[in-house]
């Protein structure tokens, strides 16, 4: 009964991740959160949806942009980098 009993226990117990599959769960992660990211600015920036200026602000302070930037297209285009570098490693 022993024997049974540790290996049906040992069976359903999971293993450990490898620090590559916990690296790579983060980067699709954080892929996922650029995604919804580009989404939300898109829509804002065609007239969908109104901006939320409390996100804005996070968003700028996140991307380390500035007001300028966002008045230059600059937002957009640091964000278009971040999810293209996320894809890029994510794919590797």
């Amino acid at each position: 009964m022993l024997i049974t009993t540790a290996q049906s226990s040992s069976q359903t117990t999971p293993q450990p991740l490898t620090d590559l599959e916990v690296f790579e769960r983060a980067i699709k992660n954080i892929t996922s959160m650029l995604d919804r990211v580009l989404v939300y600015v898109r829509s804002v920036l065609s007239g969908e949806v109104e901006g939320d200026p409390a996100i804005g602000r996070y968003l700028m302070d996140t991307l380390g942009t500035s007001t300028e930037g966002l008045e230059k297209g600059g937002f957009n285009a640091n964000l278009q980098v971040c999810v293209k570098k996320m894809s890029f490693i994510a794919s590797d």
